[in-house]
């Protein structure tokens, strides 16, 4: 599938931001996406046009569910194979504290800042993280990592049921990491864009790239999401004077 992406001449500053009255995480919602034929990236910049629109959906919606989380970790995001990732959420930044899956967890002490209130284009941060890995309750393993965060574009976006939305800002975020096991190391490099509008609280496009290396094994993983919202978003009518 081949999208078009083109920059117009026309220097407009785009109105959306991200905020945390308007994009934060809230407990009680139920995020819901469907996952689509591969879409790259495409170009960044002023007043590009994203287009979409071949692409085609793969399967069944699939839902997050937020909720209350404890102490300073306010939400917690599970998803259908019931993973739980735990955030803190504030009105300057979203905070990442890891993940548990089963018997399995990461948990890190110096956590990463997933978003900072409110992001505006060309806004850009960038950090360090790191944590443990636990297997049960006892077998520990150390990660580290970088994270970077930059809101590289904005434009019109068309969805892949022709959908149009203007004015979106897309953020640009990167996570490098490494995991120490017993014997090897387990590399991880991830860039994921996520398009935002003003309109709905959660991002309705998500491209995501995965790289790993296991020793001598590498892998790569390409994905893209739509936001069911979106495809069914219809613009509220403006009243009559």
């Amino acid at each position: 599938m081949v999208a078009l992406a083109t920059s117009v001449g026309v220097w407009a500053q785009p109105q959306t931001q991200v905020t945390y009255a308007t994009h934060g995480l809230t407990a009680g919602d139920i995020h819901q996406t469907y996952s689509v034929t591969y879409c790259e990236p495409l170009v960044e910049g002023a007043n590009v046009v994203w287009d979409y629109s071949a692409a085609t959906l793969n399967g069944g919606v699939f839902s997050e569910a937020l909720a209350n989380g404890t102490d300073d970790k306010n939400v917690v995001v599970t998803n259908p194979d019931g993973t739980l990732f735990t955030f803190n959420v504030t009105s300057t930044g979203n905070e990442y504290y890891g993940y548990a899956h089963g018997n399995y967890s990461v948990a890190y002490d110096q956590p990463m800042l997933k978003t900072r209130f409110p992001q505006d284009y060309l806004d850009q941060f960038s950090g360090e993280f790191s944590g443990r890995i636990t297997f049960g309750n006892s077998t520990v393993f150390p990660v580290e990592g970088t994270y970077s965060t930059t809101v590289d574009a904005y434009g019109t976006i068309i969805l892949p049921n022709g959908k149009v939305f203007n004015d979106v800002l897309r953020v640009k975020t990167t996570e490098r990491y490494t995991e120490h096991y017993h014997g090897y190391n387990h590399e991880a490099d991830m860039v994921k864009y996520l398009w935002y509008t003003s309109a709905l609280r959660y991002p309705i496009f998500v491209t995501h790239i995965y790289n790993t290396q296991s020793g001598n094994n590498t892998h790569v993983q390409k994905s893209s999401h739509v936001s069911a919202a979106a495809l069914e978003y219809v613009a509220p009518q403006e009243k009559a004077a």
